[in-house]
């Protein structure tokens, strides 16, 4: 493989980890978190999400959509569906699958966007170099983890905190190490 792209895991969620409610919904999620994701999208040139997302972002509305953002890589993460008619993305089996892609196609960096079983596949696969996490002023009691669990444990180092609009602050962390 080429050099993997230095990847950043990038979510939007809420203080107790949950990056939509039980059912699907993110109505506690603002709009700030939109805006914030197309502008890491765009330093990056690419993302890459679960074929779920996919889906559930296509459901959001008029306001938001990764169908429009046709000047950026666009991959989905997905071991069920090898994308037959869609236009303007890539489907890929794995996480080292969609890296090598984004490699090839001359990309240094790569940005990880969810869902749940996404971020899972890329950190247990010890492929995210950095995490950004949106922090929204609210308290899910039942909803979808950051990432499904897994066995390992990943140290963090802290990088920055920046507060956004609405009360979202904005952590940055390096991944230290990961141990199994």
């Amino acid at each position: 493989m080429t050099t993997k792209p230095h990847t950043t895991l990038f979510m939007a969620m809420s203080v107790n980890g949950m990056i939509a409610e039980a059912d699907g919904s993110e109505d506690f999620l603002s709009h700030v978190n939109w805006h914030s994701f197309l502008e890491a999208a765009h330093e990056h040139g690419n993302f890459i999400v679960g074929r779920r997302t996919l889906e559930a972002v296509r459901g959001w509305g008029d306001d938001y959509g990764y169908d429009e953002l046709t000047s950026l890589t666009r991959v989905i993460l997905s071991r069920e569906h090898d994308g037959a008619g869609e236009v303007g993305y890539h489907f890929v089996s794995t996480p080292r699958a969609a890296l090598e892609l984004l490699a090839h196609r001359g990309f240094e960096t790569a940005l990880v966007t969810g869902g749940s079983a996404t971020n899972r596949a890329f950190l247990e696969a010890g492929l995210i170099d950095r995490i950004v996490l949106n922090v929204a002023p609210a308290f899910v009691g039942q909803g979808i983890p950051l990432a499904q669990q897994f066995a390992n444990v990943i140290t963090l180092q802290f990088e920055s905190a920046v507060e956004l609009p609405e009360g979202i602050v904005q952590l940055s962390y390096r991944v230290d190490g990961q141990t199994s």
